[in-house]
């Protein structure tokens, strides 16, 4: 599988129309070559009319373009719906209490409801091109379980790199559990019942 991130969607007025024909054809142009593609795109939320039509119709009518996108995957990311699913998770207390048909749902009318406030389309335009979309992935503030192996992996990606330095000056880097959980009392988690030591001691030893 072959991945394509499509970026850049935000341009002056006076780019538009070229900068239009250029992701179509940055787009047709991966799933021509790629049938099993992974095409991201990015803050999809963000996308002015001309945009989203050209999606609109690749997507409901990709023979057009000479493409088949039956076997691509397709993500598009966005942050709308963020305070939505933030005021969800704090009224359901704790994520595993989430029903994913909930959030779905959730999202999936947020989304609409944006979509028909920028009246890009037809009504039907709207629910058919909101149809195409399979799933609606909410994803939650990270919790302490993740920073920790988050800071983890960053500390094994740096113990790596320092074994692999090409001036053949090799040093090793160790630590004790207690570095990552100084490291993790810096951020501060916003959803989760763990509170940062704010009056944790700097002194860990690497």
């Amino acid at each position: 599988m072959c991945c394509q991130v499509v970026y850049g969607l935000d341009y002056l007025i006076t780019e538009a129309a070229a900068r239009l024909n250029s992701l179509k054809h940055e787009v047709v142009s991966h799933l021509s070559s790629s049938p099993e593609a992974l095409l991201v795109v990015e803050e999809y939320d963000k996308l002015d009319c001309a945009a989203r039509g050209l999606w609109r119709q690749l997507l409901a009518h990709p023979e057009r373009a000479n493409i088949t996108s039956k076997r691509a995957v397709i993500l598009m990311e966005s942050n709308l719906g963020m305070t939505e699913l933030e005021e969800l998770l704090t009224q359901m207390g704790d994520r595993s209490k989430v029903k994913l048909a909930a959030a779905e749902e959730l999202l999936r009318g947020v989304v609409f409801a944006q979509w028909r406030a920028s009246q890009c389309e037809a009504y039907e335009d709207t629910l058919k091109f909101m149809s195409m979309i399979d799933v609606f992935m909410p994803y939650f503030p990270l919790e302490r379980q993740h920073m920790t192996q988050l800071i983890d992996l960053a500390l094994r990606d740096r113990a790596e790199l320092l074994r692999e330095r090409r001036d053949g000056q090799k040093i090793t880097l160790t630590w004790n559990p207690q570095v990552t959980h100084f490291l993790v009392g810096k951020v501060w988690l916003v959803y989760s019942s763990w509170v940062p030591d704010v009056n944790s001691s700097s002194d860990c030893t690497l």
